[in-house]
């Protein structure tokens, strides 16, 4: 069953080494809402790294998983009857956080012929003048589509002349195989920082789906 997302592997240990070490120095108090100083540091220098980025603290926000972050931006960036491009197959949670804001999911159909990726003339075909908001899951759940780096480059630049935000959850960026790449909207950022938003999570790469450790960044 792909859609849960459960990974078949434990923590690793020097995760959990670290969560008991927290408890046993009282480290369990509340912290900053938009996650600890350090952590959003350290997301921020990982994406940086990679991707040669120059996010700071401030563009970096944790909370609790890629679920609730993706539900902030929702309520933060929609209003009633805003239109949200989902390519399908999708996330489950995808249209009812969309609605939960008052806007319209919009789906844009994919097909077995191209293995499931999304494809801009897919998402160009239903956009309206209402769409505010285009979402990618690359590695898609739960068909594990992994769409092409020139697909997304042209959903990025039409995003950007739109004036549409490009949601980007890559939160199985790692679950890549037999050859395949994974695209990440980050390698637009510097050029695009008001159109890209990335959301991760801790659950699927770190098997840490009941701590509840997510974010986004912006």
């Amino acid at each position: 069953d792909f859609g849960p997302g459960e990974p078949d592997f434990r923590t690793p240990k020097n995760v959990s080494e670290a969560g008991k070490r927290a408890i046993d120095e009282g480290f369990t108090k509340y912290t900053n809402a938009s996650g600890t100083k350090a952590l959003r540091e350290a997301i921020a220098n990982r994406y940086n790294t990679r991707y040669g980025t120059r996010l700071a603290v401030e563009n970096v926000i944790t909370g609790s998983g890629g679920k609730q972050e993706l539900f902030n931006l929702m309520l933060a960036l929609i209003d009633e009857g805003d239109e949200v491009i989902i390519p399908v197959p999708y996330w489950v949670s995808f249209p009812d956080q969309v609605a939960f804001a008052g806007g319209k999911p919009v789906f844009a159909r994919t097909t077995a012929d191209h293995h499931y990726r999304p494809r801009f003339s897919d998402i160009e075909s239903v956009a309206s003048e209402r769409t505010r908001a285009v979402i990618i899951n690359s590695p898609a759940n739960p068909t594990g589509a992994v769409i092409a780096e020139s697909e997304l480059a042209k959903i990025v630049e039409w995003c950007v002349a739109r004036d549409i935000f490009l949601i980007f959850d890559e939160t199985y960026e790692l679950f890549v195989y037999e050859g395949n790449h994974h695209a990440s909207a980050m390698s637009w950022f510097n050029d695009h920082p008001e159109t890209i938003i990335v959301v991760n999570s801790m659950s699927k790469t770190y098997a840490m789906t009941g701590w509840r450790l997510g974010y986004a960044v912006a």
